[in-house]
């Protein structure tokens, strides 16, 4: 599993084949993972409650057994999430309306699983 400490930050870049994902902790330390989209196995839209609002998130899972979980409050993660549209057989243009439902309802929904 990629470890994600709580206040660590996610800034996710596309790449020529998949995108790269730069964990930045508090203390100013920084790695990258780069994953290709064919690589990727499972990807859940979940929602996480955070007590006063929810945070949508995304899941994934990846071949080498890898796991990594990006929020929309990680820079680039629209965008990421149109390129799943674009790369990914299966996942439909409209699956952020997965989140689309009343508000602190538990959400834990596959959006692509690799054939």
């Amino acid at each position: 599993m990629i470890n994600r400490a709580a206040r660590t930050t996610c800034d996710l870049a596309l790449t020529d084949d998949g995108f790269a994902a730069t964990l930045k902790s508090p203390f100013g330390k920084t790695a990258t993972h780069s994953f290709a989209w064919t690589a990727i196995r499972r990807i859940r839209a979940v929602n996480l409650d955070l007590t006063v609002y929810d945070e949508f998130a995304l899941a994934m899972e990846f071949d080498g057994g890898e796991t990594l979980q990006v929020t929309e409050s990680d820079g680039g993660f629209f965008d990421f999430g149109q390129a799943l549209t674009e790369h990914l057989p299966g996942v439909e243009i409209d699956w952020l309306a997965v989140f689309t439902r009343p508000a602190f309802e538990a959400i834990d929904r596959v959006v692509y699983e690799k054939a």
